[in-house]
C-alpha cells in the first residue's frame, strides 16, 4: 500500500507559511542562508513595523475613546501574530519533528478501511480552513479599499490610524504609506491565518491517530491468537507515541492558544461596539462585520478541534460536516435572534398589553432553546437509547408479545399526529394573521420583536416578516421533535414492560422455566439501565416544560378573551393553546402509562410465586 501523504491536506497552508517567512525549506530549521535572511527582513518590515507604529499611534490617541477603540482592537490582534511569529521561529524545530513523526510508519493508516476513517477528519479540517479564510479574505479587501469606496482618501485617510515619523498627509508619502499598509496588513493575516489553521491541524492529526488506534484495537484479533501480543504491543506502542505527539503539540501552541482566546474575545468586544457607532452599511461597517466572522471562526477552531481530540474515544458526536454548519447557522440566523430580540422589546416597550401578548411566545421559544442545548451535549446517549430501540434483545419474541405492544405504538403515533397537526395549524395562524386582518397594511408582523433598524418600510418589512416565520419554523420544528421523541422513549418503555409482564405470564409454559426467567430478569435489568438513561436526558426537560406551558396556557386563555372572535388572531391564539394542552398531555399520558406498566410487571412477579413454591 502506497504511503500516506498527511502533508498533502496542508499544503497550501504550508505554502502560505513560506511565503510569510514561518517555513523553512523540507525538514530543516532555520539556516544561516538566504531564506533566513529573507524572513527577518520580512516579519521585521511587514508584522513587527507595522505593529510598531500602530501602538505608538495609542500614546497619541488614548484620551479619545472612540478613536482608541477603533485603532485597540486591531492593535492588539497583530500585536498576538507578531508574538505567535516569534514562537513560530522558535519553535519551528519541534514543529518540523512533529511533522516527521506523522510520517512516520507508525502513524500510518494500515488499511484502506483507516484511510476512509481519516478521510472525515481531513474534510472537516478543510472546511474550517475555507471557513477561516473566506470572512479573512473579505476582511482584507474591505480593510485596504474602504478609504476609496467612502471616498475618504481625498483626506488622505489611510486604512488603519497609526503614528509616522513624517507627514502622511502629503504626496507621495501618502500613496507609499498606504500601499505599506495594505501590504503589512494582508502578510500578517495571512500569516495569522494559516498559524492557527496549522495549530488546528495539528490538533485534527491526534484526533485521527485516535481513530487509527481505536480501529487497531476493535480488530486485534482478526490476525489470529499467534498475532494477538504482537498486535497489541503495537497497539501499545501507538498510544505512547501518540500522548508524546500531543505533548510536543501543547509545548508548542499552549501559550499561543492562551494569548488568542484573551486577545480575541477583547478584540471581539471591542469590534462589537465599534459597529453601534459607525455609519450603517457603509464600508467599514462590513469591514467590521467581517472582522467579527474572522474572529468567531478564529476562537471556534482552537475550540473544535481541541474538544474533537478529547471526545475521540467517546464517538458518535457531532462532525464538522455540511450538516453541522447547517446547524450552525441555523442556530446563529433563526434561533437565537428572534429569541433575544423578543426579550428585548420587554425593555423598550411602554405598552403594559405588550408583556403579555409576547411573553407566554418568548417562554416556549426559550424552553425551545434550552431543549435544542440538552439535545446537543446529550447527543451521544440519545443515538445510544435510539440504537437500544432496534437491538435484538428488546425485540418482540412472538405473536402475543407484537400484539402487545401494538395498542401503545398505535397511541402514541395518533398522539404525534395530532400534535404535528395542531403544531402546523399554530405555524399557519401565526404566519398569515396580518394578511388575513389586514395588517400588512400598517406594516404588522407575526409577532412584537425589537430590531436595530426600521422595518415598517420595504423590503425591510418583507424580509423581516421572512425571517420570522422562517425562526419560528425552525424552533417550532424543534420544540416538537424533542417532546414526540421523549414520548417515545417512554412509549418503548412502557412497551418493554409490556413484553417482560407476557414473559413472565407465560413462564410456566417454557421447557426451562429457569432458564427463561433468568433471561426476564436479565431483560428487566435492561429495562431499568434504560429508563435511567432516558432520566438523565428528560429529567429537566420535563421540569422546564411543566411551568412555562402552564404559564403560557394560562396567558393564552387570557388573550382569548381580550381579542374579537374568529379572527386571525383569534384562530392564533386557539391553535396555540390546543398545541401546548397535545404537548403537556404527551407527557402526562406516556409517563403514567409507564408508571401503570411498571406496577403491571410487579404483580406478574407476584403471580409466579405459586409456580415458585410448586417447583
Amino acid at each position: 500500500m502506497d504511503k500516506f501523504n498527511w502533508k498533502f491536506t496542508i499544503r497550501y497552508n504550508i505554502l502560505v507559511l513560506k511565503i510569510g517567512g514561518l517555513w523553512p525549506k523540507g525538514n530543516e530549521v532555520y539556516k544561516f542562508n538566504f531564506y533566513t535572511l529573507y524572513s527577518i527582513v520580512a516579519i521585521n518590515l511587514f508584522i513587527n513595523g507595522h505593529n510598531f507604529f500602530q501602538t505608538a499611534n495609542i500614546f497619541f490617541v488614548y484620551t479619545d475613546l472612540t478613536a482608541l477603540s477603533a485603532l485597540i482592537f486591531i492593535t492588539i490582534t497583530d500585536l498576538l501574530a507578531s508574538i505567535k511569529a516569534c514562537y513560530f521561529v522558535i519553535n519551528v524545530g519541534i514543529l518540523k519533528n512533529l511533522m516527521v513523526t506523522l510520517d512516520g510508519q507508525l502513524f500510518q493508516p494500515k488499511t484502506s478501511a483507516q484511510r476512509n476513517l481519516v478521510q472525515p477528519n481531513l474534510k472537516s479540517w478543510k472546511i474550517a480552513f475555507v471557513s477561516f479564510w473566506t470572512p479573512a479574505l473579505a476582511t482584507l479587501i474591505s480593510w485596504s479599499v474602504f478609504p476609496i469606496m467612502d471616498g475618504s482618501f481625498r483626506e488622505y485617510r489611510l486604512p488603519f490610524s497609526a503614528w509616522y515619523p513624517y507627514n502622511t498627509k502629503v504626496s507621495p508619502h501618502y500613496e507609499i504609506t498606504y500601499i505599506y499598509q495594505v501590504l503589512s496588513i494582508w502578510f500578517l493575516a495571512l500569516s495569522n491565518v494559516n498559524m492557527d489553521t496549522l495549530i488546528a491541524a495539528l490538533m485534527m492529526y491526534v484526533g485521527t491517530q485516535c481513530d487509527i488506534l481505536s480501529d487497531d484495537v476493535k480488530n486485534l484479533g482478526s490476525g489470529g491468537v499467534s498475532e494477538f501480543n504482537t498486535n497489541l504491543l503495537n497497539c501499545m506502542n501507538h498510544h505512547r507515541n501518540i500522548l508524546s505527539f500531543a505533548e510536543n503539540c501543547n509545548k508548542f501552541f499552549d501559550k499561543i492558544a492562551l494569548g488568542q482566546f484573551f486577545t480575541s474575545s477583547l478584540s471581539l468586544a471591542l469590534a462589537a461596539f465599534r459597529l453601534t457607532v459607525v455609519e450603517s452599511l457603509s464600508i467599514e461597517f462590513y469591514s467590521l462585520l467581517f472582522y467579527v466572522f474572522s474572529m468567531t471562526v478564529q476562537i471556534f477552531l482552537y475550540c473544535w478541534f481541541g474538544n474533537e481530540v478529547e471526545i475521540k474515544p467517546e464517538g458518535d458526536t457531532y462532525q464538522f460536516n455540511l450538516y453541522f454548519l447547517f446547524l450552525l447557522i441555523s442556530v446563529v440566523l433563526f434561533r437565537y435572534p428572534q429569541n433575544i430580540c423578543q426579550i428585548i422589546v420587554l425593555f423598550y416597550t411602554s405598552d403594559i398589553t405588550v408583556p403579555g401578548a409576547i411573553i407566554f411566545v418568548i417562554l416556549s421559544d426559550l424552553i425551545a432553546v434550552v431543549k435544542m442545548h440538552l439535545v446537543v451535549a446529550n447527543i451521544k446517549m440519545l443515538k445510544k437509547l435510539r440504537g437500544a430501540i432496534d437491538s435484538e434483545d428488546l425485540q418482540p419474541q412472538n405473536q402475543a408479545e407484537e400484539r402487545a405492544v401494538t395498542d401503545g405504538i398505535d397511541f402514541w403515533r395518533k398522539s404525534f399526529y395530532f400534535f404535528l397537526s395542531a403544531g402546523i395549524s399554530t405555524l399557519f395562524f401565526w404566519g398569515t394573521f396580518p394578511i388575513l386582518d389586514g395588517g400588512y397594511k400598517e406594516y404588522k408582523r407575526p409577532f412584537i420583536v425589537w430590531y436595530p433598524y426600521d422595518f415598517k418600510k420595504s423590503p425591510y418589512y418583507e424580509l423581516t416578516y421572512m425571517h420570522q416565520m422562517i425562526s419560528i419554523i425552525f424552533i417550532a420544528n424543534l420544540n416538537m421533535s424533542v417532546d414526540s421523541f421523549a414520548s417515545a422513549l417512554l412509549s418503548f418503555i412502557a412497551a418493554q414492560c409490556e413484553i417482560l409482564s407476557d414473559k413472565l405470564k407465560n413462564l410456566h409454559q417454557e421447557t426451562d422455566a429457569r432458564r427463561a426467567f433468568v433471561g426476564c430478569i436479565k431483560h428487566h435489568l435492561q429495562i431499568i439501565r434504560y429508563a435511567d438513561d432516558k432520566s438523565k436526558f428528560l429529567d429537566l426537560v420535563v421540569f422546564l416544560q411543566f411551568v412555562p406551558s402552564s404559564v403560557s396556557f394560562g396567558l393564552t386563555l387570557f388573550q382569548l378573551s381580550t381579542v374579537v372572535p374568529f379572527t386571525g388572531q383569534f384562530y392564533w391564539f386557539l391553535t396555540y393553546g390546543i398545541a401546548v394542552t397535545l404537548q403537556i398531555f404527551m407527557y402526562w399520558w406516556f409517563g403514567n402509562q409507564v408508571e401503570l406498566k411498571i406496577l403491571q410487571t410487579g404483580w406478574s412477579y407476584f403471580a409466579l410465586l405459586p409456580t415458585i413454591n410448586t417447583s
